[in-house]
């Protein structure tokens, strides 16, 4: 199923994910097994470990879509801002994909919303 929604240029990387996540809702199937890992914060030492200590990591990719397709058990998504020259993809972020990947998870950087509502419709029909 195919939902189109124009979205104009988005500024920032929240503002991303908001539209992202606004589009899943409209799709029932997806809003019901889909997640954005809240991993962005600015906290304290303190509160860093102790988030660690029940498994926060650094690098962990920004939405995972519980749908297994014909070649893959899952899709995990990294948002960043569509300007590629402004968006910055971390070391821990690269490899957390490599790592997803080789456990039979999608696992891609989409630099705006427009590419991942484009990646999503790709994986529900197996074109990916």
């Amino acid at each position: 199923m195919k939902i189109h929604m124009t979205i104009k240029k988005i500024a920032t990387e929240y503002q991303e994910c908001e539209a992202f996540f606004d589009w899943i809702s409209h799709n029932p199937r997806l809003a019901k097994v889909s997640w954005h890992i809240a991993n962005e914060r600015n906290a304290n030492v303190v509160e860093i470990m102790r988030l660690n200590k029940i498994g926060m990591k650094k690098g962990a990719l920004d939405y995972v879509i519980f749908i297994a397709n014909k070649k893959y058990h899952g899709l995990v998504i990294e948002m960043k801002i569509s300007d590629k020259k402004k968006a910055r993809v971390t070391t821990e972020q690269f490899a957390n994909i490599e790592n997803l990947k080789t456990e039979n998870y999608y696992s891609c950087v989409c630099y705006g919303c427009d590419e991942a509502i484009e990646i999503v419709n790709k994986y529900l029909k197996n074109e990916l």
